[in-house]
């Protein structure tokens, strides 16, 4: 009985891999509040660091997300964003996020391509 514990020990050890990328399901993401909130203050600093031009940014539709536990979360997000007056542009976002300190900083942005190429 005490091999099969140790076993399952080993194997959870082996397969969790912490601190490693995990792909997330975006099923739904578009419609969940906390992370739509986190988009729209991610959205916000590219806005005011002069990244995205012109105001009135949102999420048009999220491609791909994968998440990393670290010291909060670390997550890689590919994502359509639309302006006010209807041009897209996709975005590889890569945003630190710590709820419990209330810090969100986006530590990576670059657009993939915009309205004509998506």
């Amino acid at each position: 009985m005490k091999f099969v514990f140790a076993l399952l020990a080993c194997i959870a050890l082996v397969t969790a891999q912490p601190g490693g990328w995990i792909t997330q399901s975006v099923k739904g993401l578009e419609s969940d509040e906390a992370f739509g909130k986190m988009m729209t203050q991610a959205i916000s600093q590219l806005e005011s660091n002069g990244q995205l031009k012109g105001k009135g940014w949102s999420v048009d539709q999220i491609k791909t997300v994968s998440s990393q536990v670290v010291a909060g979360m670390n997550y890689k997000i590919d994502a359509v964003l639309k302006d006010s007056e209807g041009a897209s542009q996709e975005w590889n976002i890569q945003i630190f996020y710590q709820p419990w300190t209330k810090t969100l900083d986006v530590t990576s942005a670059q657009q993939v391509s915009d309205s004509n190429n998506i």
